[in-house]
């Protein structure tokens, strides 16, 4: 998806402000979401 052009053409790609975290297994219920809000708030310089 990185490479796409419409990707390419995001304005918050084009400005450097986007995050890339690990992929997530959605498929266990409440510990994944809350396993998914750790890797986010990690990501934003939160200390989860």
């Amino acid at each position: 998806m990185g490479t796409t052009p419409l990707w390419q053409a995001m304005p918050f790609v084009r400005a450097g402000r986007f995050q890339r975290v690990p992929a997530v297994w959605f498929y266990g219920a409440t510990l994944s979401a809350m396993h998914f809000v750790r890797v986010l708030d990690n990501a934003i310089g939160g200390k989860a």
